[in-house]
């Protein structure tokens, strides 16, 4: 797939004369020497806020960037600068034209069937491990298609002395003195033919502003969205950030004018 680099800019204006305000309670930061710096003016407030929303901004970049490339290649977006605004495909658009299945009743053989098409004559049996990102309701929905599946498993009874896992634990409660509290949840499956999957919840699902379309059984839609991932190792990720080398981000301050005018 043919993508382009995204670029992004923020800017923001401070009236001259805030410049040497002082803080009530000054901001910890770590130096690049690794040493802790108190800043105690607020411009270095105001700098903090940019640099926090700026990350934002990057991160909704590489997730929800939609390609602003037509058909034929051209731009037709530009800055305040004349040139053009070129922004790539971010993470949701690229798995977009991957494999991608719908479904309106989840349950494990549906996951299991996704999982071996992606592994068979593709992934060594040692190397089948994948991610799978979701939403708060789509992990309470994986568990309850584990516990359908496991529910008739005896498992649990052939854990001994630390496996145990502590399904049911003492609480402390008025209403008894032998008070139990019970319960577990599935964050895993391991399929046919070594296929692992992993559980990770991640809070932009869950999002309500970003998310707006409501679900029946609770929460939004896009909770229950299931994004299989396989990031490969750390010496080999095969899902990574892609630089310019030598355009690194660059940060700059413009000094205006205050003017005063006296009104009779």
């Amino acid at each position: 797939m043919r993508n382009e680099f995204s670029t992004i800019r923020i800017s923001t204006k401070v009236a001259g004369n805030k410049m040497n305000r002082k803080l009530e309670t000054g901001i910890p930061v770590m130096t690049k020497e690794g040493k802790l710096q108190v800043n105690k003016m607020w411009i270095h407030q105001v700098d903090w806020t940019l640099e926090e929303q700026f990350a934002k901004d990057k991160s909704h970049v590489l997730m929800y960037g939609v390609s602003n490339r037509d058909e034929h290649g051209e731009y037709y977006d530009f800055g305040k600068s004349g040139n053009v605004i070129k922004m790539g495909a971010g993470i949701r658009e690229q798995m977009s034209y991957g494999n991608v299945v719908y479904y309106n009743k989840f349950d494990l053989k549906l996951l299991e069937k996704a999982l071996v098409d992606l592994s068979v004559s593709k992934l060594d049996m040692k190397d089948r491990k994948f991610i799978l990102r979701t939403g708060e309701y789509g992990a309470i929905q994986f568990n309850k298609a584990v516990l359908d599946v496991v529910s008739g498993w005896s498992a649990f009874s052939y854990l001994r002395g630390s496996d145990q896992p502590g399904i049911i634990s003492k609480a402390n409660s008025n209403l008894h003195q032998t008070a139990l509290t019970a319960g577990f949840q599935f964050v895993g499956y391991r399929a046919p033919n070594n296929v692992e999957v992993f559980l990770e919840v991640d809070p932009f699902y869950d999002d309500p502003v970003r998310n707006k379309v409501p679900h029946p059984d609770g929460g939004v839609t896009e909770s229950y969205r299931y994004d299989i991932l396989y990031i490969g190792s750390t010496e080999e990720p095969n899902i990574q950030i892609a630089k310019i080398k030598g355009e690194e981000e660059h940060r700059g301050y413009q000094f205006g004018l205050i003017q005063q005018r006296k009104v009779a």
